[in-house]
């Protein structure tokens, strides 16, 4: 048997607690819900990660992934500074054949921020938009990309975690 207790905090989500029956000491483990902010964005794949932009904040997350793999690694958040009638790219930067520079504001990041290029490499595609979902709680956020898999943020760290799933991830 499960007891469930909703509990809205003022400014807050509803927060279902689910408390486990038959244990000593029931265990709450939380269950997230209300509605997850919708806005435009886009994503971009790199040799070593991910750039998405997020329209309604105008913040650019930059999801390092050493191993290349998609599956987490670190994240870097900046401010989306670029605006009509600044440089798209850089023509002195070459891409290796079959990749591509990011343009716009992702591109400003990647090209302005010591060190960045290098983490990430050259993207495999141009950005592609999409809407997307952000969820954030104390101490995490999720946002849906345009493939359907969900990004986990903790602190510094993101991970896929393929699900929309807010009370288990």
């Amino acid at each position: 048997m499960v007891a469930v207790l909703l509990i809205t905090l003022a400014g807050s989500p509803t927060v279902t607690v689910a408390l486990q029956a038959g244990t000593p000491s029931p265990t709450p483990f939380p269950i997230y819900s209300g509605d997850p902010r919708v806005t435009g964005g886009s994503i971009q794949r790199f040799q070593f990660g991910y750039m998405v932009w997020i329209q309604d904040t105008r913040q650019v997350y930059a999801l390092v992934d050493p191993s290349s793999k998609g599956w987490g690694g670190t994240v870097e958040i900046y401010s989306d500074t670029w605006t009509e009638g600044m440089q798209d790219t850089d023509p002195s930067l070459v891409p290796p054949a079959g990749q591509q520079q990011p343009n716009r504001g992702l591109g400003k990041v990647w090209r302005e921020t010591a060190g960045l290029r290098d983490r990430l490499g050259f993207a495999w595609e141009p950005s592609q938009a999409f809407t997307a979902l952000i969820y954030t709680t104390a101490d995490r956020t999720y946002l849906s990309t345009n493939t359907g898999w969900v990004i986990r943020i903790v602190g510094s760290q993101w991970q896929r975690v393929d699900v929309w799933n807010l009370g288990y991830n």
